[in-house]
């Protein structure tokens, strides 16, 4: 069955981020919070592991969230839970109007987190609904040699040029024209 969905990317640095979990998942998550930008963040686990205490070090709060600190997130994010407190926990932040990803857990989940490519401030995503982060995952790797760092430097060029157009007064149809002769002499034609 088809999932409707609808992709978008979060100004992690305008939200308040809740993440709670134990282990190796909640690590990674972390880290991909990190770095996108998560900076009011609130980081919950009652048994973690080594590599989530180094990357949380002094924010990392040694109960789960209550549902007050729920409450207070835009976004909740759970990785590895037991069931019953990924549901608990979940239940709350739905009671309390926060959105919430659970790691490879459908039902608990409001938003789902794609396989990301990282190049500067270009981001590639790869999403699958939730229904196999394994292909989403091989889809990403099959991604990254066509798009190397090489893609960081390209997209600040690009951003570059692109406000000068705007401030010599370019409308949209003239920046996507210019956009897409850039494009073409870097040797990337459309088509």
């Amino acid at each position: 069955m088809r999932r409707p969905v609808f992709p978008l990317v979060l100004d992690l640095s305008r939200v308040n981020v809740v993440l709670a979990g134990n282990g190796p998942a909640a690590a990674r998550r972390l880290a991909q919070i990190k770095a996108g930008g998560g900076q009011e963040l609130q980081i919950y686990a009652a048994a973690p592991c080594e590599a989530l205490q180094a990357l949380a070090g002094d924010a990392l709060i040694s109960h789960w969230p209550s549902a007050e600190e729920i409450a207070r997130a835009g976004v909740l994010f759970l990785a590895d839970l037991p069931p019953a407190d990924a549901d608990r926990l979940a239940a709350l932040a739905r009671a309390a109007g926060t959105l919430v990803n659970s790691e490879d857990d459908r039902p608990n989940s409001d938003i789902h987190v794609p396989a990301m490519i990282r190049r500067g401030d270009l981001l590639l995503t790869v999403s699958t609904s939730g229904q196999s982060p394994g292909l989403a995952r091989y889809l990403r790797q099959r991604l990254e040699l066509d798009y190397g760092p090489e893609w960081a430097t390209r997209l600040e060029r690009l951003a570059a040029l692109r406000e000068q157009w705007k401030q010599e007064g370019a409308a949209i149809p003239e920046l996507a024209r210019r956009t897409d002769a850039f494009l073409v002499q870097e040797g990337l034609p459309l088509s």
